[in-house]
């Protein structure tokens, strides 16, 4: 599907099919643009748009020549020969456009959300000679070489990037603002790839489709952050392909561990509608408008069940206003208690997008650290099953989470504390103590400390049962070189030999019956 096909077929040779290509976006030419520069490059109206941004000087992409930008650069540069060529081509696109928006469209119809629409506002094609070679090239190395059509979730600068230079391996762990923002990538450093509900969750109202070559295969239905290109090959692996069962085949993601495992076909510019064919964006902006100190609780409402953008902004506003104490803890307690019912407090658990749990999770976690009142919890209390199946996610993003809003709630709520006494849920805090410990991940650590020791303040004697726990905390914790873990870890054993009860000594010490989890950002 990519535009070298399409020259091609309409009888361009090789050299005429790049001067008829944007060498930005790496696409056939819209409204072409020639640079003044002395290889008179070529660039597409908006491309050149977005290169200019606000600079009155710029360097041609090609070959970094550079020039002042006239005021109306957008008249002076158009090649009116070359746009009368182009637009004759893009006629031949028309066909393949609808067929990538079919295959979008159905995509996200199989596996998107019942109150949202995907609208697909543009489709623009990609031809890069160079990353097709690459591509080929990788074909020959790879042993499974069929390949799969799937597509990425990214932001408009970096869908220009991938055009043109390719697809690149992360250089950090961590979900940047082009893919997320919250936690950590779940397979580490790779390229991550899904269907359309799934990478959607990651773009910015931009979509990549790829072709991709998997190659040998790891299946995976938990995550495992800390993965590198070098650890997964030295396993005899290309990819990883992660699908959580209990959330069905929607949650399926594929993380590529090769930039020439993927060649970029086309940039899918989109836009979410709501259940009246009305743009997200309305809704979206007053909130990223809206100020902490005066907001607006009847839009916050409204977005806690708009769209799935519109959610995930406003559980960002609240998480944000209890964490800056710019509300009343009151205020933030009260939008979530009046603006979710039961019913929806539970969507929001089980919910597919994992942000959005993630988001929900940190929202409660940041106002349990301030409200201290049962009463936060008064719709969680009747899906206990569901916060506990958060605790043990496949993510860990999602079960630490799970792990603070518990923690805060074993501080308040006594009776909670006895059903976290199985086995299933002990076992859990184990492998997150483990694995926080390893990752040298405090916060974490000390999440699951204080749910331990909180549990003991009642549940002692079930708690002093756990010879598997209490062996690690005390040979690994306990002389910390950190004294928040220590101090954390002595509380355990404090509530368990106290029987719940500190002595004066210990009260005398700082330490305290009960805690609730630590700041997180």
């Amino acid at each position: 599907m990519a535009k070298g096909f399409i020259a091609s077929a309409v009888g361009l040779n090789a050299d005429l099919q790049e001067h008829l290509t944007c060498v930005i976006h790496r696409g056939l030419l819209d409204h072409p643009m020639m640079l003044p520069c002395k290889g008179k490059h070529r660039l597409c109206q908006e491309c050149t748009r977005e290169l200019i941004g606000s600079s009155r000087n710029i360097a041609c992409p090609e070959c970094r020549e550079s020039y002042i930008v006239p005021q109306d650069w957008a008249t002076v540069w158009f090649d009116r020969v070359l746009h009368h060529i182009t637009s004759k081509l893009s006629s031949n696109e028309t066909e393949i456009n609808q067929k990538v928006i079919k295959f979008v469209q159905e995509s996200y119809f199989r596996h998107g959300s019942s109150n949202q629409r995907l609208h697909i506002k543009s489709v623009q094609m990609v031809s890069n000679l160079r990353l097709k070679a690459n591509f080929d090239k990788c074909k020959q190395t790879i042993k499974s070489h069929e390949i799969t059509t799937l597509l990425h979730g990214t932001t408009r600068r970096s869908a220009l990037f991938i055009s043109g230079q390719g697809f690149r391996i992360p250089e950090s762990f961590e979900r940047n603002d082009e893919n997320g923002k919250e936690g950590e990538l779940k397979f580490g450093k790779a390229i991550y790839f899904a269907n359309a509900k799934k990478a959607t969750e990651y773009g910015k109202n931009i979509l990549v489709l790829a072709d991709c070559i998997l190659g040998r295969i790891e299946e995976k239905h938990v995550s495992e952050l800390k993965l590198t290109p070098s650890i997964i090959h030295q396993r005899g692996y290309d990819t990883i392909h992660y699908n959580d069962y209990e959330k069905g085949i929607d949650n399926q993601e594929w993380a590529v561990y090769r930039a020439d495992q993927c060649y970029p076909l086309c940039i899918i510019e989109y836009e979410f509608l709501d259940i009246n064919n009305s743009s997200e964006d309305v809704l979206l902006n007053s909130i990223k408008k809206m100020s902490p100190m005066f907001p607006n609780s009847n839009v916050i409402r409204q977005a806690l069940t708009g769209t799935e953008n519109q959610c995930k902004e406003a559980l960002r506003f609240i998480g944000d206003a209890a964490k800056n104490n710019s509300l009343s803890v009151s205020t933030v307690t009260s939008w979530l208690r009046t603006s979710l019912s039961k019913d929806q407090v539970g969507t929001l658990l089980k919910h597919p997008n994992e942000t959005v749990r993630i988001l929900f999770l940190r929202a409660l976690w940041q106002i349990g650290q301030r409200d201290r009142s049962p009463e936060l919890y008064v719709h969680l209390i009747f899906h206990w099953k569901l916060l506990i199946e958060s605790l043990q996610s496949g993510y860990t993003d999602v079960s630490w989470r799970a792990c603070g809003v518990l923690t805060n709630m074993a501080a308040v709520i006594t009776h909670v504390r006895k059903a976290l006494i199985s086995s299933e849920v002990l076992n859990q805090l184990m492998l997150l103590l483990k694995r926080a410990v390893q990752f040298e991940d405090k916060t974490c650590v000390l999440t699951v400390l204080h749910l331990m020791a909180n549990i003991a303040a009642s549940e002692h004697e079930i708690m002093k049962q756990q010879k598997n726990i209490l062996d690690y905390v005390n040979q690994n914790l306990l002389d910390h070189n950190d004294i928040e873990i220590q101090e954390a870890g002595n509380r355990l054993f404090c509530n368990i030999i106290g029987k719940g009860i500190l002595s004066a000594d210990w009260k005398r010490g700082g330490y305290k019956d009960v805690a609730v989890a630590p700041t997180i950002d």
